[in-house]
């Protein structure tokens, strides 16, 4: 017999949109009360040692040009967005430092941003030559990647910064 199992990734990953998308949904619900009863709580955790406070739920800004959404978003309380160099060719980074520069509240977030450098297809292990879109790994692409990333972001730092496909041994 069959069983019908989800990975727990994908389980994660429905579930957060559920919630992201129920979310986004509530103001256009003022039919049912006014939009002052309605109370954003947002549930946060601290980030192992960092001392960073993160919501439970964050805004993966991957797919999404969109000011309005974001603006959305940042009223309702979110305050962890997370994007990459390379979504959208850089668009999302972009849109997220124009809306953040136009709130002026950088100091309210966080933001978290990924490179990625090209590697092996068959090991995994990152490549010091580029191929393709994909940099070389190297301090010189590293910080040409992460400055180009402030300049779009419109800021000076990032609050996490992680690695693309960053393989075990390395």
């Amino acid at each position: 017999m069959a069983t019908n199992r989800m990975k727990r990734r994908n389980f994660i990953g429905a579930s957060v949109t559920g919630l992201v998308s129920a979310g986004f949904a509530l103001p256009g619900l003022k039919a049912f009360g006014s939009e002052e009863d309605i109370d954003y709580k947002i549930i946060k955790r601290t980030l192992g040692r960092t001392g960073l406070e993160l919501p439970i739920v964050s805004y993966g800004v991957m797919n999404s040009d969109s000011p309005n959404l974001l603006n959305q978003a940042l009223d309702m309380g979110i305050n962890h967005l997370d994007t990459a160099h390379v979504y959208i060719r850089g668009r999302s980074e972009e849109v997220i430092g124009e809306v953040v520069s136009q709130r002026g509240n950088r100091d309210k977030l966080i933001i978290g941003t990924k490179l990625r450098f090209n590697s092996d297809r068959e090991t995994g292990m990152f490549l010091t030559e580029g191929a393709g879109t994909q940099p070389g790994a190297t301090e010189e692409n590293l910080m040409s990647q992460l400055e180009l990333s402030f300049k779009r972001l419109k800021t000076d730092y990032v609050d996490i910064l992680l690695h693309r496909h960053l393989h075990p041994r390395q």
